[in-house]
């Protein structure tokens, strides 16, 4: 696989990550990270992804959250490599389990938007 930048040969693990997390090899993300550590906006642009990556993960939660409340049966099954269907039982009341990932998604949530408001404050810009 060639670096989309730079058209080099990418190989190795850390080439593969580079390349999974910002389209470019790594040597091409380095070059980037120094140009914005010269312009001086480095860590904007960092803060900025952790926020945007925060974001897009707690929406993922909630997401998944909501499928397993709407499922009438708590107790999941899995399909094993050898065909056979393995049951999970669940022991106990499940809703205050549910009850408390949603208060802690809650908490999650209230953290992340007072430090998009820190963001905004800071740096004078709006996060999409």
């Amino acid at each position: 696989m060639f670096c989309p930048k730079c058209e080099k040969i990418m190989k190795g693990t850390k080439d593969t990550n580079a390349y999974y997390s910002h389209g470019t090899c790594l040597n091409c993300l380095v070059d980037y990270h120094d140009e914005l550590r010269k312009e001086g906006t480095l860590e904007e642009v960092m803060f900025r992804k952790r926020l945007l990556n925060a974001k897009s993960w707690l929406r993922e939660q909630y997401e998944q959250l909501n499928e397993f409340i709407s499922k009438e049966n708590y107790n999941p099954e899995f399909v094993l490599s050898d065909g056979t269907i393995e049951k999970w039982e669940v022991d106990g009341n499940i809703s205050s389990v549910v009850d408390s990932y949603k208060e802690w998604l809650q908490n999650f949530d209230n953290d992340l938007q007072n430090s998009i408001k820190e963001y905004e404050t800071k740096y004078q810009k709006t996060i999409d």
